[in-house]
C-alpha cells in the first residue's frame, strides 16, 4: 500500500541526482509532489518521468528558482499552499560544493556555499515550519557524511553539511512538542550527475563504474558507490509512519565509507609477542 497518499512534499534540487529520485519516489507512493530546482531541462525530465509511471499530472508542481534567494522561497510556499492547500514534508535536499567562479579557500566561496546549504535550508524550513504544524508534518534534511570526516580539499562543504546536522538536531529538540519531527540522511558517495557535470559528452555509467574500480574499491567496505534509490528509501523512510520515533537522526548511507578502516595486517610486524614484553 502507497505510504504518502494524500501528502504533499516538496523535495528541492529534484532537478537531478538523490532529488530527482525522491521525488519520483514519492510520486510512486501516492505523495503530491512539487519539483523545485535551477534547472528547467532537469525539471522537465523529473516531470516526465513521473508522468511516464500513469501518476496524474494534477499531482506534480514543478517550480523552478533558486532556493538561495529569499523571495523565491516565499513564493515556493506560497504557491504550494495555493495549489494544494496543506504541506505534510519537506526534503531539502538542493546544495552545492563549492562557486565554480571563485577560488576553493575563497570568503566568497565560503559566503556563497554557506548560502545555499545552510542559510537557504534555515530559511525554507522555517517559512515551512507553521503549515507542517498543521498537518503534523516532518523535515528530512540531506547532508552528507563529510559532515562527520574531514575533507581538506572540500573544507567549506564540509561545514556547512556539519551545521545541518546541528539544525536538525536542534531542531528536532526545539519543534517535538508542536507534533513535529526532523531528521536528516548523510550520504557518503553516490551515484549522481555531479561526476560527469563537467563532461556533458561522457558516458555517465562507464565513468561511474571506472570510480567504483579505481577509487571505491580502495576506501569504500562495499566496493561501490551508493544508488540514489538507496539513498531515496532512507529518506522516505524517515518521512514515513514507520519513523514515527525517529527524531533528531543523522542517518549515514555510505557503505561504510566513515568506518575509515585500515589496511589489514598494517601492523602485523608489531603484534609479535616479543615486541610487547610482559611487566
Amino acid at each position: 500500500m502507497a505510504r504518502f497518499v494524500n501528502k504533499v512534499v516538496i523535495v528541492t534540487g529534484s532537478s537531478s541526482g538523490i532529488g530527482q529520485e525522491t521525488a519520483v519516489h514519492f510520486a510512486e507512493e501516492g505523495a503530491t509532489v512539487v519539483l523545485v530546482g535551477r534547472n528547467s531541462n532537469g525539471l522537465k525530465q523529473t516531470f516526465d518521468l513521473i508522468k511516464k509511471k500513469n501518476i496524474p499530472t494534477d499531482r506534480i508542481l514543478s517550480i523552478q528558482g533558486s532556493i538561495d534567494e529569499p523571495g523565491f522561497i516565499e513564493d515556493l510556499i506560497n504557491e504550494t499552499i495555493q495549489k494544494f492547500g496543506r504541506l505534510d514534508i519537506l526534503v531539502n535536499n538542493a546544495g552545492v560544493t563549492q562557486d565554480p567562479n571563485e577560488d576553493a579557500n575563497s570568503i566568497e566561496n565560503l559566503d556563497y556555499v554557506f548560502k545555499v546549504n545552510v542559510r537557504s535550508v534555515v530559511n525554507l524550513t522555517q517559512l515551512a515550519i507553521p503549515h507542517l504544524i498543521k498537518t503534523n508534518g516532518c523535515v528530512v534534511n540531506v547532508s552528507s557524511v563529510s559532515s562527520t570526516m574531514v575533507h581538506k580539499d572540500l573544507l567549506f562543504y564540509s561545514m556547512t553539511k556539519a551545521a545541518v546536522d546541528q539544525f536538525t538536531k536542534g531542531c528536532a529538540a526545539k519543534h517535538a512538542e508542536q507534533g513535529l519531527r526532523f531528521n536528516s540522511v548523510n550520504p557518503g558517495y553516490t551515484r549522481t550527475p555531479i561526476f560527469t557535470r563537467n563532461d556533458p559528452n561522457a558516458n555517465a555509467d562507464e565513468v561511474l563504474n571506472k570510480m567504483d574500480e579505481i577509487h571505491m574499491s580502495q576506501v569504500v567496505p562495499m566496493k561501490r558507490m551508493g544508488k540514489v534509490r538507496e539513498i531515496s528509501e532512507a529518506i522516505l523512510f524517515l518521512a514515513s509512519p514507520a519513523a514515527s520515533y525517529c527524531n533528531g537522526t543523522c542517518m549515514v548511507i555510505d557503505g561504510g565509507y566513515s568506518c575509515n578502516t585500515l589496511p589489514s595486517g598494517l601492523f602485523d610486524e608489531y603484534n609479535q609477542k616479543e615486541s610487547f614484553p610482559s611487566n
